[in-house]
């Protein structure tokens, strides 16, 4: 098993923070390729060859699964499940693969990938504006990966070139690459995953009040049918724009953005 990386990115309704979230998952049945997590050994018997954990909602392992046991007296190394049996506060987990100690200490490991919380080196997020080519300052990522089980960041708008954090984030097209190198007692690998994300917050607003004059017919013109000829012009334009990302041509994403960035900046409702 190795680890895949994934992430979700969330504008707020002021364009001023993206919250970029970690949604790697950890290790279970169902998400194999998710982080290493480990539990708290409470106590060990030799007499059965078991490991006892508190019940926690993230254990999740069947039959013939392998486990690693850290940090302990006399325990650490790779075990085999034998048999799980559960109360209401506790599991119990039996195992093979030699002669479990009395020392009831150390860490139970789940998952064959990275430990979130103890094989991460380094966790970065660089992020690139995919239509100026520019690549801004790698942004530190591995503190708040492993604070909280909410594993995200909240960005703002000096992490994409701006002297001020508390702007609106720049529309535009952009690639974020997040990073997780291990140490090197897990081998120092790297994992990588990588995003096109089209963030059009400012210009959505624009986009929508134009839409709710040529709607409500608020512009007193001279040339009505002119002006909402524009105002549809804009609006074609503005729904190839939000779908292009999809055929993958950043070329035509960045031609599009522009070209409605500029129309919308031309359209006059006072003097039209």
């Amino acid at each position: 098993m190795a680890l895949s990386l994934s992430a979700s990115l969330t504008q707020s309704s002021d364009c001023k923070t993206l919250t970029f979230a970690d949604t790697t998952g950890l290790y279970s049945s169902a998400n194999t390729d998710g982080w290493s997590h480990g539990f708290a050994i409470t106590a060990s018997e030799t007499s059965t060859n078991s490991f006892t954990i508190a019940v926690d909602p993230n254990f999740d392992l069947a039959v013939g699964d392998t486990i690693e046991v850290i940090d302990s007296t006399a325990d650490d190394g790779t075990w085999t499940v034998s048999a799980i049996t559960y109360t209401s506060t506790h599991v119990a987990i039996f195992v093979t693969g030699g002669t479990v100690s009395n020392n009831g200490n150390g860490t139970l490991v789940i998952g064959g990938t990275v430990k979130l919380n103890s094989e991460v080196e380094t966790a970065s997020i660089s992020i690139t504006n995919l239509c100026s080519g520019v690549t801004y300052d790698a942004i530190d990522f591995k503190t708040d990966l492993q604070a909280d089980s909410s594993r995200d960041i909240a960005l703002n708008s000096s992490h994409f070139g701006l002297t001020s954090s508390t702007a609106q984030i720049p529309d535009g097209f952009y690639q974020f690459t997040y990073t997780v190198v291990g140490t090197s007692g897990e081998g120092g690998n790297s994992y990588s995953y990588t995003t096109n994300q089209l963030l059009v917050c400012i210009l959505c607003c624009k986009v929508s009040v134009v839409a709710a004059s040529y709607a409500v017919d608020s512009c007193n013109c001279v040339d009505k049918a002119s002006y909402k000829q524009k105002v549809m012009d804009i609006l074609l334009d503005w729904m190839a724009l939000k779908q292009a990302p999809v055929c993958g041509n950043i070329n035509q994403v960045c031609d599009l953005l522009t070209s409605v960035q500029n129309q919308v900046a031309q359209l006059d409702c006072e003097n039209c």
